[in-house]
């Protein structure tokens, strides 16, 4: 069922996500409760990522809430910036929710001259022990890694995402910034 033909979901595509970065937003007066509309938001968000490739991890699970994901209200993530103000007020007064889940290997797959590889479990098992304030990005345990034909790797943090919903980077932008990086690195 498509999120459209969902009563309550909302989806939003104002963004040039590249299929990397999806984001719904779920109407809170429309009579759904709470639970069934995580739920139905969650399995739609899900369907959106890419089958990872054997050598992937499976991402589908990365689903954020606009409201855990960002610290500073003033810190609006730019795929807020072109709706209306009336949307803005729901979403600050708890009327609506949005929620956004990040494909990371369907990104990485705009890498060119680099490549994404992912930590093994035992790095993501320690790097999930430090202070969430702390902590890089990890997903089922692995932590998404940038790899250059030279054999340099960058591990991800979260401040690409970061880059992405509140500066506006588009993820093909910023792909093409780590390749540039590892080209000159090499």
């Amino acid at each position: 069922m498509a999120a459209k033909d969902t009563p309550g979901i909302i989806p939003y595509t104002t963004i040039d996500n590249n299929s990397c970065l999806h984001v719904l937003a779920l109407n809170r007066r429309s009579g759904l409760s709470v639970e069934r509309g995580r739920d139905l938001i969650r399995q739609h968000l899900q369907n959106e990522m890419s089958s990872p490739r054997p050598e992937e991890v499976d991402c589908s699970d990365f689903v954020l809430s606009l409201e855990s994901s960002f610290d500073y209200p003033t810190a609006m993530p730019v795929m807020m910036r072109p709706w209306a103000n009336e949307d803005i007020a729901r979403v600050c007064l708890g009327h609506t929710e949005v929620y956004f889940a990040f494909d990371v290997n369907a990104w990485g797959r705009h890498l060119q001259s680099s490549h994404l590889t992912w930590s093994s479990a035992r790095l993501g098992r320690r790097e999930s022990s430090k202070p969430l304030d702390e902590r890089l990005l990890v997903i089922r345990e692995r932590i998404p890694q940038i790899s250059a034909p030279n054999g340099r790797t960058w591990l991800l943090g979260t401040l690409f995402l970061q880059l992405m919903l509140s500066e506006g980077i588009r993820p093909v932008s910023l792909a093409a910034y780590y390749d540039q990086t590892a080209t000159i690195d090499s």
